[in-house]
């Protein structure tokens, strides 16, 4: 994925867990330039919020600037609850990782859901370059940013999610090697695939 992927392109892979058919209000964590969660109300309408480090050009019903975890961004999301809600590849960025799951929680309506992806740290990438290169790798984007703080398998996504009050309903695997059939729910690929998707549910 190039850098420009992140903040331009819907993440179609993720919207495979989408089973929504409509939608009051929706709320994207860390989206750019939000093209996921446009797609999203494209499918499925709703008010659209939007929360991000950055300002975004995208006209939004509400877009909110800071880290999601912060109180002044929690002070303005308030009471707001969303029937959809989306995250990707934010998780790995956030100091408080049991905040984040927290706020997700708080933030879901009854009967909601929550897409997110995470990059899969239990690739056989990190054999290659921890055991062989002898070296724990720093890229500009991918599964190796530079920028991000922490590293996630899929159990770890499936405790923090226990621990706000969440499970699992839906998950799949992505990634080049993964394509988007039946490989996606198949164990093993979880050695080969770059991203962990996840559709959590109340639990």
């Amino acid at each position: 994925m190039q850098i420009g992927d992140y903040y331009s392109n819907p993440r179609n892979d993720v919207l495979t867990l989408l089973r929504h058919t409509r939608a009051d209000r929706i709320l994207e964590i860390g989206g750019g330039d939000f093209p996921t969660l446009i797609e999203t109300r494209s499918r499925i309408g709703g008010e659209v919020w939007g929360v991000d480090i950055r300002a975004s050009a995208t006209p939004l019903d509400r877009m909110i600037v800071g880290s999601v975890t912060s109180d002044a961004v929690r002070d303005q999301l308030s009471t707001a609850k969303f029937d959809v809600i989306i995250a990707n590849d934010v998780v790995e960025h956030v100091e408080d990782t049991e905040g984040f799951f927290a706020v997700l929680s708080e933030r879901l309506a009854e009967g909601g859901e929550i897409l997110i992806s995470v990059p899969n740290i239990r690739n056989v990438k990190l054999l290659y370059h921890v055991f062989l290169k002898g070296r724990f790798p720093r890229e500009e984007a991918g599964l190796f940013d530079r920028t991000h703080l922490r590293w996630f398998c899929r159990k770890d996504v499936e405790m923090l999610s226990a621990g706000a009050g969440l499970r699992v309903a839906d998950h799949r695997y992505s990634g080049r090697l993964v394509g988007d059939g039946a490989l996606s729910r198949f164990k093993p690929m979880e050695f080969v695939a770059l991203q962990n998707l996840f559709r959590l549910v109340r639990a």
